[in-house]
């Protein structure tokens, strides 16, 4: 069996990690107990084409950071001229022109996976609206075709518009929030599945009419089983700062959150993990009590040096792997309660639900002036985590929905 992976992103290495890698690993595993040839074709910007080795070197480097064997192939992105009309207008009639979403489903990209699509496959699995962008545009029959939907991108899309800092041209995107949404029927349509991240996402799609809906949560590798207290007085937060929400969220963490928790407790410090950490503009003048640790290689050895896990996040979709994996640690988190949605932890027991910076502060506080409530929640999520967001399982639940779809 052949098949073929469409990814919106650039080819992953051992530092670029987001999220949905993470996740992406989940599809590739199952796909590669059912398929014995696996093509990858990624969109990626015209610049990452020209610095990137050849195909034959490419698939050797995926090959290694999958495990098992992989061709990698390469489509450049779109490219426009951005004007009130390409920025404002036109994506309230189609997807094909939205600021972000044109640079996916431009005439290239759609030759692009044209080319590939009449290869045969007898599987093509879609990561994402934006990949599923050029494929829609096509108008080939396709082979059985899987989608992951892990952002309901019109939810995320319209949660960003009306965030603050708000201005009259940030509001002009919610009339586009339909478009979108037209594109991810139409998607689930000529998809045989659609994966989500969570019972909410499935629900709330459901209602809006979607079908042939499963959910898939979001799993990361399982650490050995064991919570040790961290003496430090050390909060963590750990993020993609490519990714817009990433910053917001710990730009307000530095500014906002951790000063009152410094008046609260002087010998706090704050960890902010993740790259590009130049993305960040307080890491340009650090304030006293944060360190910028940049990508860690080691997660043991960090989560080891964090009590408290922050993740105030105020924007996006799907279901954060961050708490997950704090919590595969063992680590109270403390966070929104969008940095939490769809996750199936109790709050009060298992996390910590605050939305205010004083009461994401005050919560910080206690956990970094309690021990022993810090050594109770961790262990309570972490034994959620083994249960409910088990990698084995979860890619095993994979393996199953798509064979039964085929």
């Amino acid at each position: 069996m052949r098949a073929l992976l469409i990814c919106p992103d650039t080819p992953p290495d051992a530092v670029n990690q987001a999220g949905g890698t993470r996740r992406l690993g989940l599809f590739v595993e199952a796909i590669g107990r059912i398929a014995d040839e696996i093509e990858m074709l990624f969109l990626v910007p015209e610049n990452f084409i020209r610095e990137a080795p050849d195909e034959a070197t490419l698939s050797r480097q995926q090959s290694a950071f999958w495990g098992r064997a992989i061709r990698a192939m390469l489509a450049p992105l779109e490219r426009r001229q951005e004007n009130n009309l390409n920025h404002y207008v036109l994506p309230t009639i189609s997807i094909r022109h939205h600021p972000f979403f044109h640079a996916y489903s431009g005439d290239r990209q759609v030759a692009a996976v044209a080319e590939r699509l009449r290869q045969k496959y007898d599987l093509v699995f879609v990561q994402r609206l934006a990949a599923m962008s050029p494929v829609l545009r096509t108008n080939m029959a396709l082979p059985p075709t899987f989608l992951d939907l892990d952002d309901v991108e019109h939810k995320a899309r319209l949660r960003a518009a009306l965030a603050p800092p708000r201005y009259p041209g940030k509001y002009a995107h919610v009339a586009q929030i339909p478009a979108i949404h037209l594109a991810e029927r139409r998607a689930a349509r000529l998809a045989r599945a659609t994966f989500v991240c969570s019972e909410l996402d499935d629900r709330y799609l459901t209602r809006l009419g979607l079908r042939r809906l499963h959910v898939v949560p979001n799993a990361v590798p399982l650490p050995e089983r064991k919570y040790r207290a961290v003496v430090e007085k050390t909060i963590l937060y750990l993020g993609n700062y490519g990714h817009a929400p990433n910053i917001g969220a710990a730009e307000r963490l530095i500014r906002r959150i951790f000063p009152a928790v410094r008046d609260a407790v002087p010998d706090a410090r704050l960890l902010i993990a993740g790259s590009p950490p130049a993305a960040l503009p307080s890491s340009k003048n650090p304030p006293d009590g944060v360190d910028f640790l940049g990508f860690v290689h080691d997660l043991d050895a960090l989560y080891a040096a964090a009590r408290v896990v922050c993740c105030p996040i105020t924007e996006g979709g799907g279901t954060r792997v961050k708490i997950i994996e704090a919590g595969a640690y063992g680590r109270p988190v403390a966070s929104t309660r969008v940095g939490a949605e769809g996750l199936n932890f109790v709050a009060g027991r298992e996390i910590i639900l605050a939305d205010s910076d004083e009461d994401l502060s005050r919560a910080c506080v206690a956990l970094l002036n309690d021990a022993e409530r810090c050594e109770r929640i961790g262990a309570a999520i972490q034994e959620k985590v083994y249960q409910a967001y088990n990698p084995e399982r979860v890619v095993e639940s994979i393996t199953n929905l798509i064979k039964r779809d085929l």
